[in-house]
């Protein structure tokens, strides 16, 4: 659900129609229920002319002005901006970084301005983006193909991020990064400064045989920026590969996929 979830709006974004609603022909998006159990989907766009009728009652401005009271950053994301500022400054490997500066897209069409930025290696430019509330899946999906688009990087951290109850967009961020997610807070600021390198609270789910089947634990570890694996097509760095070591277990268990067995 959480892959299907930013399939349909990366394509919507990019232009791909996905999933149409069956009695009108409009794209549509999947939307979570309050108890996060369930899921339905909505249309993209509504002018009436369809008997379902799905969209919310208010406009995404007016959710904003109620999830935000005004204040587009609270302290927690201005202190977080600041710790992964800092830790940057630590990594030789990083040029200088950049807080909230305008991102021009090559098209001069589009802009971004993340979080924070900076490039690693002398080779990718990493956008680092602090997500502690949530956010559209639509902003998501802008976001990600824009910089992919500059052949850049999107890494979402956090602030702090409960495996057992995350929000909705941490989840689809998690899920959607081969089951791998990063925190930036205090204790990560003192081992960057300790180990002069960028350091990440790196959480992940691993996949692990118990007799045919496959169970889930969560694991957790402090982890250097250049450990990562870094797939730019996908827009993904990772420090485990939860699915590749997903798929050799499926293969210990039932064998090869049949079109190897010939």
């Amino acid at each position: 659900v959480m892959r299907l979830y930013k399939r349909l709006h990366v394509s919507r974004r990019s232009g791909e129609r996905r999933l149409l609603c069956a009695l009108c022909a409009v794209p549509v998006y999947l939307c979570s229920a309050p108890d996060r159990q369930h899921f339905y989907f909505r249309h993209f766009q509504e002018d009436g002319s369809c008997p379902a009728i799905t969209r919310a009652k208010l406009s995404e401005d007016q959710i904003n002005a109620l999830r935000y009271q005004g204040q587009r950053e609270s302290k927690r994301h201005i202190r977080i901006k600041e710790l992964v500022d800092e830790s940057l400054r630590q990594d030789g490997q990083f040029s200088e970084p950049v807080v909230e500066g305008t991102w021009k897209g090559r098209d001069g069409k589009e802009f971004r301005r993340p979080d924070v930025r900076s490039k690693f290696d002398g080779r990718i430019d990493v956008a680092f983006e602090v997500q502690l509330s949530t956010t559209f899946g639509r902003v998501m999906a802008e976001r990600e193909l824009f910089y992919k688009a500059e052949e850049g990087l999107l890494l979402w951290v956090f602030g702090q991020f409960d495996p057992d109850d995350p929000r909705l967009m941490m989840e689809v961020i998690f899920v959607n990064n081969n089951r791998n997610a990063f925190v930036v807070n205090e204790a990560t600021w003192e081992a960057s400064k300790a180990q002069g390198a960028m350091i990440l609270e790196c959480h992940w789910a691993q996949p692990t045989r118990r007799e045919d089947k496959i169970v889930w634990t969560r694991r957790r570890r402090l982890v250097r920026f250049d450990e990562l694996t870094i797939d730019q097509e996908r827009q993904r760095a990772f420090f485990v590969d939860t699915e590749a070591e997903e798929a050799r277990l499926q293969e210990e268990i039932h064998g090869p996929p049949l079109w190897q067995r010939f």
